[in-house]
């Protein structure tokens, strides 16, 4: 019988230990984990780590431990020490340099055996970072390159993202960095698929049909737009459109996906989720910093409500969308309405906007011997006044786009555009709206 290498068998570690077979299967299982550690360190491109070069210095002043200054071709280049934050902290091999209670000498070696991201200046990062910067660095081969330096607010619109990704399974694919704006990973060719060919004036147009002064276009920017189809067929259907235009300093492209911008008949009829009636978002209007990012029933990543929105409560069970003063239907405004921009199913492309039969109850307001009482209710409506995509990897690709500008332009904000189908016609021939949209406001109330 062999001896026992550990005394203490109550523990994990002798559980383990004093039993071969159990040793070599837990040995195996760690074994394992790396292996699934470094393949996910393999695929992910994208880090967010800081500076720790300066750290035994208080400055960028060069030294074994921080940085490496040179020129390359007149190029100014530089090679900074960091250290992976946020979701990254993960990758870091040693400990903290920061650490309290370190000798310098600690500190020093530490800092020495930190992976190294290189920096070359350039229009994109004219500055060089210092010590405690958080930056973007892109792994290229074996090497750590800086692409961006990160404001407070870039760095929790990344980090609120790569929260909500649940990224922790070994066998889900990661998209690059950047791209885990959203559960999906994006599928360029789809969103390929999406572009539209409009005017090149039509952000002009529209902001200027609104009596406003079109924006300032930055090296990249983007805008959307909801269109509400006056014409369809079904009310019950996802039959409406979002324009995104992507501008960037080599051309504008417009893309167009099918959402709903109207809730489900199934709640515009004796159902409602609160006894006023059922939230109709008004057309048409522009909503400034209408939307953030932020958890869509606090279950995952969306554009969630910031602004403040025209709406209307739709009470006269007719089971279609109400968007103009009547009986039982009242114009109404508010920020915290849940009015949020978000998909149906996680999986698949989605047909109705509501139906008489979903997964979980659900508490509602019925209609009922003339008077609206709260009841469990099996129906569902994926709107109930929320703007709506029907297919997730449109969704999906969508969100890429925002996320990648609030990134490049700072932003955690976003306007919002509500009109209708006639004056998107118009638009879509190169003429004004001006004059239609007034006119609507003003029969609306919207102002």
């Amino acid at each position: 019988m062999s001896e026992k290498i550990n005394k203490k068998p109550s523990k994990i570690s002798g559980y383990y230990l004093n039993n071969s077979r159990k040793n070599f299967d837990y040995t195996m299982n760690r074994f394992y984990d790396l292996l699934e550690k470094d393949a996910y360190y393999q695929e992910q491109t994208e880090f967010l780590a800081k500076i720790v070069s300066g750290i035994a210095t208080g400055d960028n002043t060069t030294s074994q431990f921080d940085n490496f200054f040179g020129l390359l071709n007149g190029v100014e280049q530089q090679s900074y020490k960091i250290r992976f934050i946020e979701h990254d902290e993960k990758f870091n091999k040693d400990i903290d340099p920061a650490t309290p209670g370190l000798t310098p000498s600690e500190i020093n070696r530490l800092i020495k055996d930190h992976p190294d991201a290189f920096y070359e200046s350039s229009d994109t990062i004219p500055q060089a970072p210092s010590f405690n910067s958080i930056v973007l660095v892109s792994k290229e081969g074996l090497v750590y390159k800086i692409i961006k330096t990160l404001s407070n607010t870039q760095v929790g619109v990344l980090s609120a993202a790569r929260s909500l990704t649940g990224r922790e399974s070994f066998d889900v694919k990661s998209p690059s960095f950047l791209s885990q704006i959203n559960l999906l990973s994006k599928d360029p060719d789809k969103l390929k698929e999406k572009e539209i060919k409009p005017p090149k004036n039509l952000i002009d147009l529209l902001y200027n049909g609104f009596g406003e002064n079109p924006p300032v276009y930055n090296e990249e920017a983007v805008f959307f737009f909801g269109v509400r189809n006056l014409g369809k067929s079904s009310y019950n259907t996802f039959a409406d459109s979002l324009v995104v235009a992507v501008w960037k300093s080599t051309g504008i492209k417009f893309y167009k996906f099918v959402i709903a911008t109207t809730p489900g008949s199934q709640f515009l009829k004796d159902l409602a989720y609160t006894a006023n009636g059922t939230l109709v978002l008004a057309s048409p209007q522009h909503i400034k910093k209408a939307y953030k990012f932020g958890k869509h029933k606090g279950q995952y990543l969306a554009l969630v409500q910031e602004g403040t929105f025209f709406y209307w409560r739709d009470s006269n069970r007719d089971g279609k969308p109400t968007d103009e003063p009547g009986e039982n239907v009242v114009l109404r405004s508010g920020s915290s309405n849940g009015v949020n921009m978000h998909r149906a199913s996680a999986t698949k492309k989605t047909k109705n906007i509501s139906g008489a039969k979903g997964k979980n109850p659900s508490t509602a307001f019925k209609y009922e011997k003339g008077k609206w009482t709260k009841v469990t209710t099996s129906a569902y409506t994926y709107s109930a006044g929320c703007q709506v995509f029907s297919d997730p990897v449109d969704f999906s690709n969508f969100l890429d786009l925002v996320g990648k500008d609030g990134i490049q332009n700072n932003k955690s904000s976003w306007d919002y555009f509500l009109i209708d189908s006639e004056d998107f016609t118009t638009l879509m021939s190169g003429k004004s709206i001006k004059n239609s949209i007034m006119n609507k406001q003003v029969k609306k109330g919207i102002k």
